[in-house]
């Protein structure tokens, strides 16, 4: 499994990258897989692939506030990411792992990964996974995630939240049209929380903790995916025909 820490200029770019990684991985004769962790540098609104615009997001708030609204092509729902939200991805082979094509097990193996993980760097509580693939703590959402299956290769990705500014949630998201049983109906505020909370480590200390962590959770050995700069092309070609277009944002 080769392993990448690296984040693109821009949201468009970095959404772009986990679509390039996971085509390339089921465009090779051989069997590839990435792991790949990263931090936004600005924030936006990322929506599922099936999400319905308008119904998950406020436009007029985040236009307000400089916050991009984007669409994934993964499934799930709308989330806010930026400073402080650490994101990651895997790219696995479904034909060495015969197991995650089915979607319930998928979930189940995966989330356990990212949860003993995540665990590292919150030391107040105990992780849980809750819902579909949520991880919670004390019965919060601090992490959420999707997935996608092409050909023989599942792309799993999603977020951590570790210090983020919680109160841009309810700002720039409606209330969810689908939620899970645990929500209880909980605004977004009372619903999320921040695994550094209460520690005392800066954001340099914590990310190389998760960073390890997470490389022992998938046996990962630091080597670095190859990408050339007719690669970067790719994926900043891809960003702006797909990710920067409003036919692909606005579609449903």
């Amino acid at each position: 499994m080769e392993f990448s820490e690296h984040t693109l200029p821009t949201i468009s770019q970095n959404l772009a990258f986990d679509e390039w990684l996971l085509d390339r991985a089921a465009a090779s004769h051989h069997s590839l897989e990435f792991l790949r962790i990263w931090r936004p540098q600005s924030y936006a609104v990322v929506i599922g692939r099936g999400s319905k615009y308008f119904e998950e997001v406020d436009p007029a708030f985040c236009e307000r506030h400089n916050v991009g609204v984007f669409r994934r092509h993964s499934g799930g729902a709308a989330i806010v990411t930026g400073p402080g939200c650490w994101m990651y991805a895997v790219v696995l082979d479904l034909r060495q792992r015969g197991e995650l094509r089915d979607l319930h097990v998928a979930h189940r193996i995966v989330m356990d990964k990212i949860r003993s993980a995540a665990q590292v760097i919150c030391r107040h509580s105990t992780i849980h996974l809750q819902g579909t693939c949520d991880l919670t703590i004390q019965n919060q959402k601090c992490s959420g995630n999707s997935l996608r299956v092409v050909k023989n290769h599942l792309l799993y990705h999603g977020t951590l939240l570790v210090d983020f500014d919680l109160t841009l949630l309810s700002g720039c998201l409606r209330t969810p049209p689908r939620q899970p049983d645990y929500r209880e109906q909980r605004p977004h505020d009372r619903f999320v929380a921040n695994l550094a909370e209460g520690c005392l480590a800066g954001e340099s200390s914590l990310w190389e903790l998760w960073k390890q962590a997470i490389q022992r959770s998938w046996n990962v050995q630091d080597s670095g995916v190859t990408v050339t700069e007719s690669d970067l092309l790719a994926v900043a070609r891809l960003a702006q025909e797909k990710y920067e277009s409003p036919d692909w944002t606005m579609a449903r």
